[in-house]
């Protein structure tokens, strides 16, 4: 996910103002837009919100921070929760359904998985697909930058590498969702449901099982394991 951060170009809005706050132990530089709420920012990190012009990277400003302050230890990391911040502020330029669709997913209970995080467990580890997982790695990065039609795409790939997954099914339930104008996502208990049963049954895979499908009429199928009957 760090290398598709990297790619980002994050832009500030124009009507940011800029103050200098008074604090116990001096002062310090905060950005708010007016009557909004204030984010606090280093001498680092508002030398880094001075570069997010929406055509500068953050790999690029990663290396504009080490030349300018020599040894900062400031990485790509540091500026991505920079960058959520900002975000949660409402002071970076957005489409609104990159913002929409990073609440619902969080109402629903998926977030992204960094690739420092804990690896998956033994008993995960036979699903875990490195191939899949840098779709899905992708298209959260997509969110974080705010391009909602690439985390689409990614997320598509996804599910469609690995249709018995009920993660990737939501994830792509809840974006093409929203791409609609869905305003109720969060209170749908079916959300991916539906769409991991439509990709199982199109690689014939059962959706309760695993096993294989048959095909019985135009639109009924079989599991011939299981027995189990599905209609598309």
């Amino acid at each position: 996910m760090i290398e598709e951060i990297r790619r980002i170009k994050p832009r500030v809005r124009a009507d940011i103002e800029v103050r200098l706050q008074r604090v116990n132990q001096g002062s310090m530089l905060v950005v708010r837009r007016a009557g909004g709420e204030s984010v606090p920012l280093t001498a680092i990190g508002y030398f880094a919100f001075l570069q997010m012009d929406g055509e500068t990277r953050l790999s690029e400003i990663e290396e504009r921070i080490e030349h300018r302050f020599e040894g900062a230890g400031v990485d790509v990391h540091h500026l991505c929760r920079l960058i959520e911040q900002l975000q949660d502020k409402g002071l970076l330029f957005e489409d609104e359904r990159a913002v929409r669709a990073r609440q619902a997913l969080e109402e629903i209970g998926i977030l992204a998985r960094r690739e420092d995080s804990s690896p998956p467990s033994d008993v995960m580890q036979n699903r875990y697909n490195d191939d899949v997982s840098a779709l899905v790695h992708a298209g959260f990065a997509a969110l974080v930058g705010s391009e909602f039609t690439r985390a689409m795409v990614k997320f598509r790939e996804a599910s469609e590498a690995m249709p018995r997954s009920m993660r990737l099914a939501r994830l792509v339930d809840v974006v093409e969702r929203i791409s609609l104008g869905d305003q109720r996502i969060a209170d749908d208990p079916w959300v991916g449901i539906e769409r991991m049963v439509e990709q199982a049954i199109d690689q014939r895979i059962c959706p309760a099982c695993g096993g294989q499908l048959r095909q019985t009429t135009t639109d009924a199928y079989r599991c011939e394991d299981c027995s189990g009957e599905f209609h598309k």
